[in-house]
């Protein structure tokens, strides 16, 4: 594709071939990169009037490493399927890769993969936003609040179990959106961000949550409480797309998306039973979703991978 002479960058402007300092381009991937990262494109859209969405991408239990995204339009575009989830897999650690493979054979589209690989077990999860016809609707604002729930592979994401449902204890009938990356405690405690939203306000106005499993997803809990009392950021009266993250102990940290201008955050110390109230933190941040990610330790020969999804285009960085 051709590339642009110059790019806005929120009240700016930027020239192509005048980037800041520390910025190379990268002609064939159409990106502005820091020296020394290289990469590829691995997916072009099948439609480009429609594009990519949410890329989510997992090491499974045999060390192969595990991409998927949905093509086509987002999920609360229209009551007709119109995504597919697709699966492409690397097994030399992201320098090539094969697929592209239909994930789910599903009739309703998708919003991305959360996956989740529980501490002792070859087991992998992959949560999300599930619009099953029926049981949303695109009426009143409330297009992109569906149930949330889980599939589960026993061979390393090949093949995948049929959809079950989270009904909270306290909220059986909980609707919301989830596509960020979950984490489980040391306590083996599962936690999930979901946030609604209603759009027949005017502006949007949403509500962040976190579901809660003590047991493996058989039983789950919905906090700070039952809709609509989620968490906000006042005078927006907006906070979505968290992302919990296990630290130490009991503890963990949730950081979230506002239209404040700033991230907010959000600890527990009782492994997610309870949570303090949100606050702005120190990082100035646009209205988009915050890219937290815990560090694992490398062992010498491994590699980690790291992935971006433009509207039509799918690159990936071997590390």
């Amino acid at each position: 594709m051709p590339l642009l002479e110059q790019v806005r960058i929120a009240t700016g402007t930027v020239e192509s071939a005048a980037l800041p300092t520390n910025l190379q381009l990268d002609p064939h991937l159409g990106l502005a990169c820091v020296p020394g990262l290289s990469g590829q494109v691995v997916h072009n859209a099948r439609d480009p009037e429609k594009g990519l969405f949410e890329s989510r991408g997992a090491r499974m239990p045999n060390g192969d490493y595990l991409l998927m995204f949905p093509d086509g339009n987002h999920y609360g575009r229209t009551h007709e399927k119109d995504n597919d989830m697709l699966a492409y897999r690397s097994r030399d650690r992201g320098r090539t890769w094969e697929g592209p493979q239909l994930a789910f054979d599903i009739n309703y589209s998708q919003h991305g993969f959360i996956p989740l690989y529980p501490a002792g077990s070859e087991r992998v999860y992959a949560f999300g936003t599930q619009p099953i016809p029926g049981m949303w609707t695109r009426e009143r604002g409330l297009q992109e609040n569906a149930p949330i729930g889980f599939r589960y592979s026993d061979d390393h994401g090949h093949a995948w179990s049929e959809v079950r449902l989270i009904r909270p204890a306290n909220d059986p009938g909980f609707r919301g959106m989830s596509v960020m990356r979950m984490t489980e405690t040391a306590r083996g405690t599962w936690l999930v961000g979901s946030h609604e939203g209603d759009w027949s306000y005017k502006p949007l106005i949403t509500r962040q949550y976190v579901l809660r499993s003590e047991d493996r997803g058989d039983t789950w809990d919905l906090l700070p409480g039952v809709r609509h009392g989620g968490w906000h950021a006042p005078p927006m009266g907006r906070m979505d797309e968290g992302c919990p993250l296990a630290a130490e102990g009991d503890e963990v940290y949730l950081l979230a998306r506002t239209p404040t201008g700033r991230l907010w955050d959000l600890r527990s110390r009782d492994d997610g039973r309870t949570w303090s109230d949100p606050k702005p933190t120190s990082m100035v941040h646009p209205d988009a979703p915050p890219m937290l990610f815990p560090l694992p330790t490398v062992e010498p020969g491994s590699a980690s991978i790291t992935m971006s999804t433009p509207r039509a285009n799918m690159w990936v960085w071997p590390a």
